[in-house]
């Protein structure tokens, strides 16, 4: 790989990793249809990291203090991590499948997409109401919920970020609390992929400059995609990433 070709999926994993379109869907439709190869596991544990990195670097005030002042929520974290962590021990090999049957993709993707626009209506909703139903940290239940739907983003086209956040806010989530949970949520999850994909990585080749070039602007444009989410959630703007999803959709399913 290129320098400019790390630099350009570097940036393309900062994005769609926070940005609820799935990055591991365009992973595996920017591929095909522009007839290139997709990256290898290093690459992608590497850009992964760099994404990893971003969120730590964003909520660099918040981490601490789910060891201290807010336990109870560092506790729901781990209790939302234990669904994916179930599914993807048990049914890795056969999600990996899925990343093969771009039909299959662009259904995910249009699912996606309509999720992100009865968020957008629920969203909507609420800046015509009062927000004193809305709760500001999530209970037991919603944590589990939470944590469940997550499991559904190992499938490619489904977004982490979209449909944790989504959850969040149906379940009764204040728009930014379900969002800071959302991403205080990925980095154990992102841990764990770390732990199912080393083992596989060694046997791929070494870490090199290129990797290090993906992972830094992955981080880079992970920051930008963090700002750049939060400030549409708080105007109830993800409509245009939904209509966006369904279009990828409908494309990957008539190419594919």
């Amino acid at each position: 790989m290129s320098i400019i070709e790390s630099i350009l999926w570097g940036a393309l994993q900062g994005l769609t990793e926070f940005i609820p379109v799935s990055s591991s869907g365009h992973l595996v439709v920017i591929p095909h249809i522009l007839g290139v190869a997709a990256p290898n596991l290093v690459f992608n544990i590497a850009v992964h990291a760099g994404t990893l990195l971003a969120v730590i670097i964003y909520f660099r005030k918040d981490i601490p203090k789910l060891f201290t002042a807010k336990k109870r929520l560092g506790l729901l974290v781990l209790l939302a991590t234990i669904p994916v962590f179930i599914c993807g021990f048990l049914f890795a090999d056969k999600i990996k499948g899925f990343f093969g049957y771009s039909r299959y993709l662009g259904w995910f993707f249009v699912i996606n997409g309509c999720m992100l626009l009865f968020l957008h209506l629920k969203l909507r909703n609420r800046l015509n109401m009062a927000s004193a139903n809305s709760n500001s940290t999530p209970n037991i239940w919603q944590a589990l919920i939470i944590g469940v739907v997550q499991s559904l983003a190992l499938f490619p086209g489904i977004s982490r970020s979209g449909i944790t956040i989504t959850t969040g806010v149906f379940t009764g989530l204040d728009r930014e609390d379900a969002y800071k949970f959302s991403f205080l949520l990925f980095i154990p999850a992102a841990l764990l992929a770390f732990l199912f994909s080393i083992k596989e990585a060694a046997i791929e080749g070494g870490f090199n400059i290129t990797l290090l070039i993906g992972a830094l602007f992955s981080a880079l444009f992970g920051l930008l995609a963090l700002k750049a989410l939060f400030f549409l959630l708080k105007r109830a703007r993800l409509y245009l990433f939904g209509f966006y999803c369904i279009a990828v959709g409908l494309l990957a399913i008539y190419v594919f």
